[in-house]
């Protein structure tokens, strides 16, 4: 993406940004900060048209990556706890770290039946990648049992 810029500087500190501000993000947190670059060009601009500047200035660029930095931070500490996906969320929330529950009462207790068995894989198989919880099979006497087990958080396990 090329940006209309007034000076050298600026044009050279554009192109040490833009790889950084199109880096891909997983989930959740990779949908509300996509499109950095775009963002990051209209606030650029709008800190140009305050400076009733006719061009976007180093300093005008500047400003507009301190308000994405801003953006980036908050939006990492608001959700850093979220999936993206409601039910693997509502797993994870109401699971202790160390608890352990198998399928059925993963269905009975934190959704009240009503979770398709489509929904509830999913919502596993999402926090497996994320590291959340470790799903296990246990043998009984009858059918094999699936068991979730909680994780706790990387440095407590």
């Amino acid at each position: 993406m090329d940006l209309l810029v007034g000076s050298a500087r600026a044009e050279q500190l554009w192109r040490e940004v833009y790889p950084a501000l199109t880096v891909g993000r997983p989930g959740l947190h990779g949908a509300l900060l996509a499109r950095g670059p775009a963002h990051v060009v209209r606030l650029s601009e709008l800190f140009a048209l305050l400076a009733l500047s006719n061009s976007i200035k180093a300093a005008h660029l500047e400003s507009a990556l301190a308000w994405w930095d801003y953006n980036v931070k908050s939006v990492e500490r608001i959700f850093s706890d979220r999936t993206g996906n409601a039910d693997a969320d509502r797993i994870k929330a109401e699971l202790l770290p160390g608890e352990k529950l198998d399928l059925q009462e993963i269905r009975e207790r934190l959704f009240s039946n009503h979770i398709t068995s489509g929904r509830l894989h999913d919502a596993l198989d999402l926090l497996k990648r994320g590291g959340d919880v470790r799903v296990s099979v246990e043998r009984t006497p009858g059918r094999p049992r699936t068991v979730v087990e909680r994780l706790g958080p990387p440095g407590r396990r």
